[in-house]
């Protein structure tokens, strides 16, 4: 009786992809009693969604959240539109920002192998966040004003290109 040699299987590993962009987000407009998102608020996040996906085309995306109401609609909204994965985030709920390290920090843990990280989270973060990056990779910070309910800022790691806004 002969005996087939099968030969031996070999272990692919996939390669891990490397960050590419940070986009950072302010939540949209919310109700102040409530502390949801009102329509103006749904209407400001499903616009920047949609811009957010045609700065992401082809890549993995991960949306990171903070644990507020307004933060967690927001999210889901841009998940929804990027068919991303959310991760939830008591760091970005947080008011102590100082220079976005500690953020910084927590997003690359929250990772999960993607090109494309959002986060979304609140008042000044966004542009911490992004100088954050801007410094760690690139040595050099640079002045993003808050940003507007509904926008966020972008960091490209490939070029170090910045865009303080991303609707039109």
């Amino acid at each position: 009786m002969k005996t087939k040699k099968v030969p031996a299987r070999k272990t692919v590993r996939k390669k891990e992809k490397t960050l590419k962009m940070v986009i950072a987000v302010r939540h949209g407009e919310y109700d102040r009693q409530t502390k949801e998102l009102d329509t103006l608020g749904i209407q400001q996040v499903s616009a920047l969604a949609k811009a957010v996906r045609n700065l992401t085309t082809g890549k993995t995306v991960e949306v990171v959240s903070s644990t507020t109401s307004r933060g967690q609609q927001s999210a889901d909204i841009i998940a929804r539109v990027l068919d991303a994965r959310i991760e939830r985030s008591g760091v970005l709920t947080s008011d102590q920002y100082d220079d976005g390290a500690e953020l910084m920090a927590e997003l690359l843990a929250k990772r999960n192998g993607a090109e494309v990280i959002v986060a979304v989270t609140h008042y000044e973060a966004p542009s911490g966040i992004v100088n954050a990056f801007r410094r760690k990779h690139f040595q050099a910070g640079f002045d993003c004003l808050e940003s507007e309910y509904g926008d966020g800022c972008l960091i490209n790691l490939e070029t170090g290109e910045v865009k303080e806004t991303l609707l039109p």
